[in-house]
C-alpha cells in the first residue's frame, strides 16, 4: 500500500558514508503509459508513477485522471551515490482512489549499471512491459521512458552553463562585463571594481570583450576558489544539488539562492532594506495581516539588483539598466510564445487564483501574457457608491500629502512631481495635493480603471529604465520617476483635475491603454493594462480634494500597504458650498 503523504527522500544512511561520493545525475523523463488496465467503476483508472531506487522511494508523478492513456511528460533527477551505482530503478504504476487504498497496476524495472556505463551519452529511449507479479507477472500495458546518466564533472558543467543563461540578456550564449559584475553582485562577492576587471580580462581568454560559455565554465572551474567556497559554504555536492532540483520551471540561480544565500525571513516593515524582507500587507477584506508571495523572479530581481553593495552599486550603472531593460523585453517577448501558456496552470496553483472570476475561458489563451492581462466577469469587481474607487487590485497606499509620501514610503533622491509628469507648470497646480500609490504584485488582476467620474484629457508617454516596484526599491531608488511610465489626466466634477500615471517595472513588458481621449468615463471604466510582470498606478489629486478613506490612512502612516480590490472605495470629495 501507497502512502499518499509526501514521498520520503530518504539517503541519511548512505549520504554519511565518508567514501561514498556522488558519482553523477541519473535523468529519467517519464513520457507517457498505454494499454493500462480498467481500474475503476468508469472502466478508466487515475494512474501515477511511483519511482523506487532500491528499497526507497525517489519520485513520484502527478496523478492523470480518467484515462487508460495517460501522458506525463514530467522528468525526475536524481543524484546517484557510489554505492546505489549498481541498483534498480523500479518505475510502480498506480491507481489513485479517493476512497480507499490505491491500487496496483504493476511494475517495470530500469537497471542503473548500464547507464551509469554509458556516462554522459545519448538518452536511452524505451518502452517497458508493466508487470503486476502479483497476478502471475500479467502484463499490465506499457510504459515510454527515456533516461541518461550525467558524470559528476558534467552535471556541475552544466551549472556553470545555466548560470551564464540566466545573465545573458541578449540571448547569444556569452555575457558582457556588466552582466560579469552583476553575477558576481548576485552572489553576494565584494569584489571591488578593480578586481572585477582583472577576473573578467583574466576569463576572456581570447580577449574578445566577452565570456562565452566555455570560457565561463574554463574560468570557474580553473579559478575559482573564492566563489565556489563562497557557493558551496561547506557542501561540497551543493552544485549537484541545485542541479537534482532544478526542472525547467525553475531558475537555477533560485534554487542556489533558496538553498545557500536567502536570509532569515523577518517580518518588520522598513527599516533596513539591504536584505531581502518577507511583504507583510493588511488584508482590508479579511482584516488582517498576510505574507505576500514573491516569485522567484523578483526574488532574483531583488538580489541582484538592491541586497548587496555591489548590487546597490550596479543598478545605477548604465549598462546594467540596459540589462534590465533588455531582460524585460526579452521576458515580453517570452511570454508572447505559444509555448508560455504551460506556465498558466503553476502560476494559478502559487498564487492560488479563484478561475471562476475569469470572463473567457482559461483554454481560449494563446499564450501566458493574454492569460496574464485577462479579464474578469463584472460581477467579480463591483463598483462601490463611494466618490472614488480603487483602480486596481493592489497594495494601497494613501498619503494626505506627496510630502507625507517622502517621508514616510518615498526614499528615492529625486522624487518630485514634477520629475514624475516632466510639466513644471501642471506640478505647481498639484502643490500640497493628495497621492496614492497602487502597487501591483504580479498574481493580481493586471487590468487598470477609472477611478474617478470625468472626462479623458491628454497623455504624455515617457520611456524608462525598469527598477522593480517592489518596497524594497521604492526606499532606496527613484523608481516613479525614472520608470518608464504614462501620465494621463482626467477632469472630474467631483475632484477637479487627477492625474493617472502608470509605471513600468521589471520583466513589464508593455503598458497598453485602452481608453480614449476626450470621452466621458464612469468610475470603473478600464483604462488599460500590464503585460507580464510586477506594476504601479499613482494617482495625484489637488489640495483639499480628496478625503481618503481613513483605514488607508492609518495604515500608510505606520508604512503599511493595504490589500484593496479594484472598484473598492478609497475616499470622498471634498467640496466647499458646492465648488472646488
Amino acid at each position: 500500500m501507497v502512502n499518499k503523504e509526501a514521498i520520503v527522500h530518504d539517503r541519511t544512511i548512505s549520504s554519511q558514508l565518508p567514501s561514498n561520493p556522488i558519482v553523477g545525475l541519473l535523468v529519467i523523463d517519464v513520457e507517457k503509459a498505454s494499454g493500462l488496465p480498467r481500474m475503476d467503476l468508469n472502466g478508466k483508472a487515475d494512474p501515477y508513477i511511483l519511482v523506487k531506487l532500491g528499497p526507497t522511494n525517489i519520485w513520484r508523478s502527478q496523478t492523470k485522471k480518467k484515462t487508460r492513456e495517460p501522458e506525463f511528460n514530467e522528468t525526475m533527477k536524481y543524484l546517484i551515490r557510489e554505492s546505489e551505482s549498481s541498483f534498480d530503478i523500479d518505475l510502480e504504476v498506480w491507481d489513485w482512489d479517493r476512497m480507499s487504498s490505491d491500487d496496483f497496476a504493476g511494475t517495470c524495472r530500469l537497471e542503473v549499471r548500464p547507464l551509469v556505463d554509458k556516462i554522459d551519452g545519448v538518452p536511452l529511449k524505451k518502452e517497458l512491459h508493466i508487470i503486476n507479479h502479483k497476478k502471475k507477472d500479467k502484463v499490465n500495458g506499457t510504459l515510454t521512458v527515456s533516461a541518461h546518466f550525467m558524470s559528476r564533472e558534467a552535471v556541475e558543467e552544466e551549472f556553470w552553463k545555466c548560470l551564464v543563461k540566466h545573465f545573458d540578456s541578449t540571448g547569444d550564449g556569452r555575457i558582457d562585463k556588466a552582466e560579469f559584475s552583476s553575477l558576481l553582485a548576485t552572489l553576494a562577492l565584494d569584489y571591488s571594481p578593480e578586481d572585477v576587471e582583472k577576473l573578467y580580462d583574466d576569463a576572456d581568454t581570447n580577449k574578445d570583450g566577452f565570456l562565452s560559455q566555455q570560457e565561463f565554465v574554463a574560468f570557474m572551474k580553473n579559478n575559482n576558489e573564492r566563489i565556489v567556497s563562497k557557493l558551496l559554504s561547506g557542501d561540497p555536492d551543493l552544485l549537484c544539488k541545485v542541479m537534482e532540483h532544478t526542472n525547467e520551471t525553475d531558475d537555477v540561480l533560485d534554487v542556489l539562492m533558496r538553498r545557500n544565500f536567502d536570509v532569515s525571513p523577518s517580518k518588520v516593515q522598513g527599516g533596513d532594506h539591504h536584505e531581502t524582507k518577507v511583504l507583510m500587507v493588511y488584508n482590508r477584506l479579511e482584516g488582517r495581516m498576510e505574507e505576500e508571495k514573491i516569485p522567484h523572479y523578483i526574488r532574483v530581481a531583488m538580489r541582484l539588483m538592491y541586497s548587496t553593495k555591489q548590487g546597490r552599486i550596479a543598478v545605477n550603472n548604465n549598462s546594467v539598466r540596459k540589462i534590465l531593460k533588455k531582460l524585460t523585453i526579452s521576458q515580453g517577448v517570452k511570454y508572447d510564445l505559444e509555448k508560455s501558456i504551460l506556465h498558466v496552470p503553476s502560476f494559478i496553483k502559487f498564487h492560488n487564483l479563484n478561475e471562476e472570476e475569469l470572463l473567457d475561458p482559461l483554454d481560449s489563451f494563446k499564450n501566458f501574457n493574454e492569460f496574464f492581462y485577462r479579464k474578469l466577469k463584472k460581477e467579480a469587481r463591483p463598483i462601490h457608491q463611494s466618490d472614488c474607487v480603487s483602480p486596481a487590485d493592489c497594495r494601497f497606499h494613501a498619503f494626505r500629502s506627496i510630502t507625507d509620501a517622502t517621508n514616510i514610503w518615498i526614499k528615492g533622491h529625486n522624487f518630485t512631481l514634477k520629475n514624475v509628469i516632466q510639466d513644471e507648470k501642471l506640478s505647481e497646480r498639484f502643490v500640497g495635493g493628495s497621492m496614492a500609490i497602487c502597487r501591483l504584485a504580479p498574481q493580481d488582476y493586471h487590468r487598470f480603471h477609472i477611478p474617478v467620474d470625468g472626462i479623458m484629457g491628454s497623455t504624455q508617454k515617457f520611456d524608462g529604465t525598469y527598477y522593480t516596484v517592489n518596497p524594497i526599491a521604492i526606499t532606496k531608488y527613484d523608481v516613479y520617476t525614472e520608470n518608464k511610465r504614462f501620465v494621463t489626466l482626467i477632469k472630474s466634477d467631483l475632484f477637479g483635475d487627477v492625474l493617472f500615471v502608470t509605471v513600468g517595472a521589471t520583466m513589464v513588458g508593455s503598458i497598453v491603454l485602452t481608453s480614449e481621449e476626450g470621452k466621458k468615463v464612469e468610475k470603473g471604466d478600464e483604462h488599460g493594462y500590464f503585460a507580464f510582470g510586477g506594476s504601479t498606478v499613482l494617482l495625484f489629486f489637488l489640495p483639499n480634494a480628496i478625503q481618503f478613506d481613513s483605514d488607508l490612512l492609518a495604515n500608510s502612516d505606520k508604512g503599511l500597504e493595504t490589500l484593496v480590490k479594484m472598484g473598492e472605495s478609497i475616499g470622498r470629495s471634498v467640496l466647499v458650498d458646492g465648488e472646488r
